[in-house]
């Protein structure tokens, strides 16, 4: 995880959030959906920066990738074992 993600039981119900904030990746995530631009993002949080908002983003692919290669290598595995509980 980068050092600037962080998660804390207690803070954000743990949810990965970018480091001496409450901003969580979610939320960034979520601001980008609503079509922000990362300018749009410091003006609206101008103690965030580029780099946060970038570890953010980097954290999330990561999660995704990781995520979709685990469900990748369970259903080979699945069906090369026959097994059909994956």
């Amino acid at each position: 995880m980068s050092t600037q993600i962080v998660s804390t039981p207690g803070v954000l119900g743990g949810k990965p959030r970018i480091d001496g904030t409450r901003i969580s990746v979610e939320f960034i995530l979520e601001l980008f959906s609503l079509e922000y631009t990362i300018e749009n993002i410091l003006e609206g949080y101008p103690d965030l920066t580029r780099e946060q908002i970038f570890a953010a983003l980097s954290y999330a692919y990561n999660q995704y990738t990781s995520s979709k290669l685990a469900g990748t290598l369970r259903r080979e595995l699945s069906e090369a074992s026959g097994n059909t509980l994956w």
